[in-house]
This record gives structure tokens, sequence and C-alpha cells, in this order.
């Protein structure tokens, strides 16, 4: 699981984190897809506060 917390700007920091996490996945040996969900987390003005993300687990 990760979690990531947002601080400031959050639609500022997430699409710097999608750049990131582009870029960072272009570097990684090629790999099926995995499933998963993300749950997100607001304060009381709407404003996201942070996000989990779990994978569902890998059947072998």
């Amino acid at each position: 699981m990760a979690t990531l917390t947002f601080d400031g700007d959050p639609v500022a920091e997430a699409r710097v984190l999608v750049m990131a996490l582009a870029e960072w996945l272009k570097e990684q040996p090629e790999q099926p897809p995995s499933s998963g969900k993300a749950g997100f987390k607001y304060d009381t003005t709407g404003k996201l506060q942070w996000m989990d993300v779990t994978l569902d687990e890998a059947v072998e």
C-alpha cells in the first residue's frame, strides 16, 4: 500500500506526481498491469488531503 499526503496545492502536486511517475514507469521493465483501488480523503473545504493506493493480491 502507498499513502500520499498532499500539502499546499493538491492539484499542482498531483500533476507533478503524475509526470514523475510516468517518467519512472518508462524506466521500469515491462510488466503486466495490476489491478487495485485508490481511496481519497478530503478536508472540510473539499481540498484533497491524502490518497491510499492498494493493489489487489496477485493470483499465481
